[in-house]
C-alpha cells in the first residue's frame, strides 16, 4: 500500500515538473490564475452608498437566502460582482434550449462562425435582461435595510443597478479571457472559484460546530463521506456504454489474403446530459420564488421551503423527467444511424435505419435511468445532510450542482493538462525519430 501511494507520489511530481517546462501551458496556467484574482478581486470590491460597519452582520443572511433563488451561488451581495456570471449562464442554457427546440435557431446554428457569433450576440442581450431582473431583486432587498444606506435610496438603486450591470459584463469578458488565452472553459472556471471562495469559511463553521456538539469524529467522518461521494461522481461522469461497430467488409487483394476492416465502437455516456438537468431544474423550481415577491400567497408554499420532502420530491422528479428530454433532443437517434450508414459503419446483428435507431434509444434509455437517478440523489443530499444537523453552508458541499460543476471542471482541465503532455511526448518521440534517421543518412 505504501509502495502504491510512493509511486503515485513520484508520477504526480512528474507530471507537474513537466508542465513547468511546457512553456505554452505554462503560460496559460498563469493566465488562469491572473483572470481569477481579477475575478476574486471584484468579488471583495463593496459597492458604494453603503457603510462597511453595519454590512457584516447582514451579508450572510441575505447570500444565503438570494443563493437560494439564484441557480449557481457564491456572491456576496454587497460587492461589485453581486449578481456575477450566473445571468449570462442561464442565459446560455435557454438559447442552448432554443436551438433545440425552433427550427429558426437551428439554422442560425448551422451557419458557421456567423451563426456563432449571432446566437452569443442573442445570449449577451439575455444576460443583460436577467442582470436587471436579479439586480432589481438584489437591491430590493438591500434597501429594506435603510441602516446600512449612506446616500439616498433611489439614487442608490440606479448606481449599484449599473454597476451590477457592469460587474456582469467584466465577468463576461474575464471568462472570455480564460476560454482564449487559458486552460478550461472560462464560465465554468469563474463558477468554480465563485464556489471554492466560500469553502474555507463553511469548513470553519463546520469545525466550530462539531467541536461544540459531535466532536472530531464526526468532522472528519463528514470529510470522508464527502471524497466517497467525489470518487463515485467522478466515476459516473466518466462511465460510457461502449456499442460494438463494424464497418462494411473490404476485401482487399493482397498476396490473395482477405483483410477485414477494424472494429470500433460507439460510446454513449451514461450522464450525458451533465449538469444541465439540476441547473434547469432548479430554475423551474425558483420560478414560483421569485414570482413569491409579487404573490404573497405563493410565500407559504413548499417552493420556499427546499429542505422540505415536498420539495426534494419534485425536484428529483424534475431533474428525472429533464434528463431524459435532454438527452433525446441532444442525442437524435435517427440521424445516428443515418451517420453510421453513410460511413459504412453497422451494429452486428441489426439492420441499418430503424433497427439500429431503436437499438442505440432502447441503450440510451437504460443508461439514462440510473445516471439520472444518481443526478437527482446528489441534488437532494444538501437538504438530507442540513436534516442531519450539518450547517447550510457546508451543506452545499455535500451534494448538488456545486459538487457537480467541481467534479465537471476539475476533470475538464485535467483532460486539457493531459492533451498538452501528450503533444510533447509525441514532440519528443518525432524528434529522436527526426536524429535517428538524419544519422542513418
Amino acid at each position: 500500500m505504501i509502495r502504491l501511494i510512493l509511486h503515485e507520489v513520484k508520477k504526480l511530481a512528474q507530471a507537474l515538473r513537466q508542465i513547468c517546462i511546457i512553456q505554452e501551458l505554462r503560460t496559460r496556467l498563469y493566465n488562469n490564475l491572473k483572470y481569477i484574482l481579477i475575478f476574486l478581486l471584484g468579488t471583495h470590491v463593496l459597492l458604494p452608498g453603503i457603510d462597511p460597519g453595519r454590512v457584516l452582520g447582514l451579508a450572510d443572511d441575505l447570500n444565503q437566502k438570494l443563493t437560494n433563488i439564484f441557480s449557481v451561488g457564491g456572491y456576496h451581495i454587497f460587492s461589485l460582482f453581486g449578481t456575477g456570471i450566473s445571468p449570462y449562464i442561464t442565459a446560455s442554457i435557454v438559447i442552448h434550449i432554443l436551438t433545440l427546440l425552433f427550427p429558426y435557431f437551428q439554422r442560425i446554428k448551422q451557419e458557421g462562425q456567423y451563426g456563432k457569433n449571432q446566437l452569443n450576440q442573442y445570449t449577451r442581450l439575455l444576460a443583460l435582461g436577467l442582470c436587471l431582473f436579479w439586480s432589481y431583486i438584489n437591491v430590493n432587498e438591500i434597501t429594506r435595510n435603510k441602516d446600512i444606506l449612506l446616500i439616498e435610496r433611489y439614487a442608490f438603486m440606479g448606481l449599484t443597478t449599473c454597476l451590477y450591470l457592469t460587474g456582469t459584463m467584466a465577468c463576461i469578458w474575464l471568462s472570455d479571457q480564460v476560454t482564449n488565452k487559458g486552460i478550461g472553459n472560462g464560465t465554468s472556471i469563474l463558477i468554480m472559484t465563485s464556489i471554492l471562495s466560500r469553502l474555507p469559511a463553511s469548513l470553519h463553521q463546520e469545525w466550530k460546530n462539531c467541536l461544540q456538539s459531535r466532536g472530531v469524529t464526526f468532522f472528519i467522518a463528514e470529510l470522508i463521506a464527502i471524497l466517497f461521494i467525489i470518487l463515485v461522481l467522478v466515476l459516473v461522469t466518466q462511465a460510457t456504454r461502449r456499442i460494438p461497430l463494424q464497418y462494411v467488409r473490404q476485401v482487399i487483394r493482397e498476396k490473395d489474403a482477405l483483410i477485414r476492416g477494424k472494429h470500433h465502437y460507439l460510446p454513449l455516456k451514461m450522464n450525458t446530459a451533465g449538469v444541465m438537468p439540476i441547473i434547469a431544474a432548479q430554475v423551474f423550481m425558483q420560478a414560483p420564488v421569485w414570482l413569491s415577491r409579487f404573490i404573497p400567497k405563493l410565500q407559504e408554499s413548499f417552493f420556499t421551503k427546499p429542505l422540505s420532502w415536498k420539495y426534494n420530491l419534485v425536484f428529483s422528479a424534475l431533474i428525472l423527467l429533464i434528463s431524459f428530454v435532454y438527452t433525446g433532443l441532444v442525442m437524435n437517434t435517427t440521424e445516428m444511424s443515418s451517420s453510421l450508414k453513410r460511413s459504412g459503419a453497422f451494429i452486428p446483428g441489426l439492420k441499418p435505419g430503424t433497427a439500429t435507431a431503436r437499438y442505440i434509444s432502447k441503450v440510451l434509455n437504460r443508461i439514462t435511468l440510473p445516471g439520472s437517478l444518481f443526478i437527482a440523489t446528489v441534488a437532494a443530499l444538501p437538504a438530507l445532510a442540513s436534516q442531519a444537523g450539518i450547517t447550510d453552508g457546508f451543506c452545499r458541499f455535500c451534494g448538488g450542482p456545486s459538487l457537480l460543476i467541481l467534479v465537471g471542471v476539475v476533470l475538464e482541465i485535467i483532460q486539457q493538462i493531459q492533451g498538452y503532455l501528450l503533444i510533447r511526448h509525441y514532440d519528443r518521440m518525432m524528434k529522436s525519430y527526426k536524429l535517428r534517421s538524419d544519422r542513418m543518412d
